[in-house]
């Protein structure tokens, strides 16, 4: 589980805090959704937990242990991500999943997939798991690409998922779905889930909504 105490950060010594004071528990199995306007913090605070940055001020706790004893390697072989900015590499639909978990199996694959709502695309494509993604993703549709990237985050065995901005580029009943997927998921499997968005809709399955502004 995490904890953030009375933690604040700042992009320069003497400059404005983009997160001033924050405190919570994140136990596991725990689903927080963190809601904001564009510059209010949220994707900063991935960064914090991914030992990416380090707090200016105050604590960010791992199991009860300052999180600055865990190494970032360590530390983010706990942790699947979902950035914003969706990234894959120029190699099959099939490598850039299996990044996540090397030895997983074809049904392993299939699975995360159906729950990303991109096998069906996948399975149209005359090289099925083996269609070459070009350079960052190009041969597909921004909405394909993050839920391949979505699929690939699902696959690894994680005890946080971090979510950013997950249905962008998705249509409304696609991203409705994709999200009730995901939290099926989360739950079969124990664990926790951070979503972080601006829309303030669909946070009814979230345990703790937390609004920075």
């Amino acid at each position: 589980d995490f904890a953030l105490r009375d933690m604040g950060f700042r992009y320069q010594l003497q400059g404005d805090a983009v997160l001033d004071g924050l405190t919570l528990d994140f136990p596991q199995g725990h689903k927080l959704a963190i809601v904001g306007v564009t510059g209010a913090g949220k994707s900063t605070l991935t960064s914090l937990l991914l030992r990416f940055r380090e707090p200016s001020s105050g604590e960010l706790l791992l199991g009860g242990q300052a999180i600055a004893q865990y190494s970032g390697e360590a530390l983010r072989q706990h942790i699947a991500v979902v950035p914003q900015q969706t990234h894959l590499f120029n190699t099959t639909l099939r490598e850039n999943l299996l990044l996540a978990k090397r030895d997983a199996t074809d049904a392993a694959l299939e699975a995360v997939c159906r729950t990303a709502l991109i096998h069906d695309f996948i399975t149209q494509q005359p090289e099925g798991y083996a269609t070459w993604v070009g350079e960052t993703g190009v041969r597909l549709s921004g909405g394909q690409a993050k839920r391949a990237a979505i699929a690939r985050a699902l696959l690894k065995p994680a005890r946080l998922l971090i979510l950013d901005e997950p249905t962008e580029g998705l249509d409304p009943e696609t991203a409705t779905q994709v999200m009730a997927n995901i939290l099926m998921h989360v739950a079969r499997n124990g664990q926790s889930l951070l979503l972080i968005t601006h829309r303030a809709h669909g946070l009814e399955a979230m345990d703790q909504v937390l609004h920075l502004s």
